[in-house]
């Protein structure tokens, strides 16, 4: 019987087909609010970009984080247009860096990655973003790829495209953004603005009942394991994580193998600690498969006759028995 093991990582969490990401821009306390409740009752995360100039209560804005369901990442200081020419130097280093500095202080949430106001940079602008984040996220409507490249071109890591969700009209319209990325097998960005009991006249404001038939249809595709919903912050780990781990697979022993995941990016910033998923296929006839740890044997789940699905951090080795 061959009983060789093959290995590979996930491009997407849990095996997934696409990835969806909600950023709400701006930070207005009531959107946080409502965002939180509607994140818990529809058991995701949602991404908050935050302009620090509507930072009133910290203590509450920390709470929020806190319960688990939002992230903030910075979006300016005073939300001014970062397109400018007649920003300064200090100017724009207090709207980007020293707005990055006063999220790192006061947040938990990893700063790594920007939303520009008005999803607009100039080259002065990014020259001083592209030593200090990871991704940025703009405003061309397009779908992005699960694996892009480096650079300021559009779909780049630092020029991510987005759906606005006053794009379109109907909560059918934005659900087949869904549909269209586990199709293509892609990673939707949705950029939100105020969500409100009632619409007003703030830029793509949503009322929380256009929400939640919205978030309704997000969360069946996830329960269905065809879309993993992930504020930008992990998914942007993950997917650079993919791009720079290497996965090794030896074999020890008869029915007993070791798998490596090497550290990859997270060799020069160990903000990158998200656990990877990797899809184990096993030969056919296996009776069971069992990991060991701490000298015990663990009876691991199948997805199929052939396969299992772990989930491994950077750095992390695990050993595998196969038992035919």
């Amino acid at each position: 019987m061959n009983e060789d093991i093959t290995a590979k990582i996930c491009p997407v969490r849990y095996g997934r087909k696409a990835i969806c990401t909600i950023i709400s821009d701006d930070g207005r306390m009531q959107t946080a609010e409502n965002l939180s409740r509607l994140a818990a009752e529809f058991d995701c995360k949602v991404t908050v970009a935050q302009a620090v100039r509507y930072v009133q209560n910290i203590t509450r804005w920390r709470e929020l984080e806190q319960h688990g369901k939002l992230e903030f990442i910075s979006h300016s200081y005073n939300h001014r247009r970062l397109d400018d020419d007649n920003l300064s130097d200090k100017e724009l280093e207090h709207e980007i860096t020293e707005a990055r500095q006063f999220m790192e202080d006061n947040f938990r949430t990893d700063q790594i990655a920007f939303v520009p106001p008005n999803n607009q940079l100039s080259d002065r602008a990014y020259s001083v973003c592209e030593n200090q984040f990871y991704a940025i996220r703009r405003w061309k409507r397009l779908y992005n790829f699960l694996s892009p490249e480096q650079g300021r071109d559009w779909l780049q890591w630092l020029n991510l495209g987005c759906k606005g969700i006053h794009d379109v009209e109907t909560t059918a319209e934005r659900n087949h953004w869904i549909d269209d990325v586990v199709l293509q097998e892609k990673w939707l960005i949705e950029m939100w603005h105020d969500v409100e009991l009632e619409k007003t006249e703030r830029y793509q404001c949503t009322t929380l009942e256009e929400a939640k038939q919205h978030l309704t249809y997000i969360r069946e595709c996830a329960c269905r394991n065809f879309l993993w919903v992930a504020p930008f912050t992990e998914a942007v780990k993950y997917i650079k994580e993919v791009q720079s781990c290497r996965l090794e697979v030896s074999k020890i022993n008869r029915g007993e193998w070791k798998i490596f995941l090497d550290k990859g990016i997270a060799k020069k910033d160990d903000r990158f600690d998200m656990p990877l998923t990797l899809k184990i296929v096993v030969p056919e006839g296996v009776k069971q498969i069992y990991t060991i740890s701490e000298g015990k044997k663990f009876k691991l789940e199948r997805q199929n006759d052939t396969s299992i699905q772990l989930e491994l951090n950077p750095g992390g080795v695990f050993e595998l028995l196969i038992d035919t």
